[in-house]
């Protein structure tokens, strides 16, 4: 049986103690995770329903199929996105979904999305701002110390997110496991600052997550590191940043923009994106019980697609339209839909792909921390940690790599990897309300090192 990607788009279209108010305007919030219809009909197929969001007020369900928006047609969740984006909260909505193979239409007012809050005795507040880059702004977001004053000045950690078109707002998901993560480092002292990516969450502009190439997305984050270095009550030379997941990808990148004193990676990769998914298909595949015979007849018959997408200059329309590549394609063991591959723009991956990372971590003038966790299938072994953490040469730079023993991609902790599993097959699996299951030592392992930092250097 082939080992075939599930991919599953969650969006989070959703008042805190606010230091001001940036002039952008919060985004309606539908409040709902999606996928496309599975069927030959068109739609917004919904998979989960939030409280407290539009969704819920208008009573939608799981298993609902939104085909139309104030008349507009859904093709698909990405389509549904895109319109929810040129609404305005407080605006009136109506939807028509097919549920139990009946059309029904459902009216309501666009929500507005929550913002973040802190929790009682918190020694940090929140800052709402927003970086301009020509012509978008990008909402930011400033756990800052209570402490802080023009005469005080913070060492912050910058917090670069993976891969997706999600939000970093966590407004919703007080108790995730991200927004748990960074308050521990927020209440150990630092300032904490992270920033959406173009068209995501409140930021508004021309340019959008799901259609840009990795070296635009690359300059959004290097605008938000001249950001948080302008702040007054920030040390722009003890500035720390974080990757998670392909946030580790681009940290070198960014730190070549503007020097960073430390670089720390968790579940990322120190290898081109076409070579990292052909162990996806490889490597990863055995996790999930393909067998080594089927998982090299996966990664032969996914290769010549993966270096026509990643490896050449060739058109997107001749390559999904190519009969040497049918099969491959046919196969859907890669998440096509249209221009877009793994819910993003397939140029994305082909300019990421360009990039070398070996040389990036091996040049860095910053000091480096790897962390790996044991159950991270999306990092698949440990490699990564440990040839991250040797790379870097230069006289009077730290490297160290850790290995977290039951720690999975999303900052969650199994006792084995049977479990592990177990909770995602069983769809238990849920960083946004992680339970018992949130690992602490990441949080600790990343302050830890921050510490060893200031009392060495």
């Amino acid at each position: 049986m082939k080992n075939k990607t599930l991919l599953i788009m969650f969006i989070l279209l959703l008042f805190s103690h606010l230091i001001t108010a940036s002039e952008l305007p919060s985004r309606p919030f539908l409040g709902v995770a999606g996928s496309n219809s599975a069927s030959n009909t068109h739609g917004a197929l919904i998979d989960r329903v939030f409280p407290g969001g539009t969704g819920e007020s208008l009573k939608l369900q799981t298993g609902d199929l939104i085909t139309s928006i104030n008349s507009i047609e859904i093709t698909s969740f990405n389509n549904l996105i895109e319109n929810l984006k040129n609404m305005s909260f407080g605006e009136k909505i109506e939807l028509n979904v097919i549920r139990n193979n009946k059309l029904i239409q459902l009216i309501g007012q666009l929500k507005s999305r929550p913002k973040e809050t802190v929790k009682a005795n918190s020694s940090f507040d929140i800052l709402y701002d927003s970086v301009n880059y020509q012509n978008n702004q990008l909402r930011s977001i400033i756990y800052r110390p209570k402490l802080a004053n023009s005469k005080l000045k913070f060492p912050a950690v910058y917090f670069v997110q993976g891969y997706t078109c999600a939000s970093i707002d966590y407004g919703l998901f007080p108790d995730s496991t991200s927004q748990q993560l960074l308050e521990s480092i927020a209440e150990a002292g630092y300032v904490v600052y992270k920033i959406e990516k173009f068209g995501v969450g409140d930021s508004i502009g021309d340019l959008k997550c799901l259609e840009i190439d990795f070296t635009t997305e690359l300059a959004g984050f290097n605008a938000g590191l001249e950001a948080l270095k302008s702040y007054e009550f920030v040390d722009e030379d003890q500035i720390h940043l974080f990757g998670h997941s392909l946030g580790g990808v681009y940290a070198p990148f960014i730190a070549e923009h503007s020097p960073i004193k430390s670089l720390i990676s968790y579940g990322s990769v120190v290898k081109s994106w076409h070579d990292y998914l052909l162990d996806i298909y490889s490597k990863q595949a055995l996790i999930f019980g393909t067998s080594k015979q089927q998982a090299l007849i996966n990664r032969n018959l996914v290769a010549p697609l993966l270096k026509a997408w990643l490896k050449s200059d060739q058109s997107w329309s001749d390559i999904i339209t190519s009969k040497d590549l049918n099969a491959a394609i046919s196969s859907d063991l890669i998440p096509i839909s249209g221009d877009q591959v793994f819910n993003r723009h397939y140029s994305f991956f082909r300019d990421l792909n360009g990039y070398d990372l070996g040389a990036a971590w091996k040049n860095t003038k910053s000091h480096v921390l790897a962390i790996h966790g044991s159950l991270d299938i999306q990092a698949i072994d440990d490699s990564w940690a440990t040839q991250m953490a040797s790379l870097p040469k230069k006289e009077g730079l730290k490297s160290e790599s850790v290995v977290l023993e039951g720690a999975e991609h999303g900052f969650m902790k199994y006792d084995s990897m049977a479990d592990y599993l177990k909770a995602r097959n069983d769809r238990r699996y849920n960083p946004s309300q992680p339970g018992s299951f949130y690992d602490p030592r990441i949080a600790k392992t990343i302050i830890k090192w921050l510490g060893s930092l200031s009392t060495s250097t």
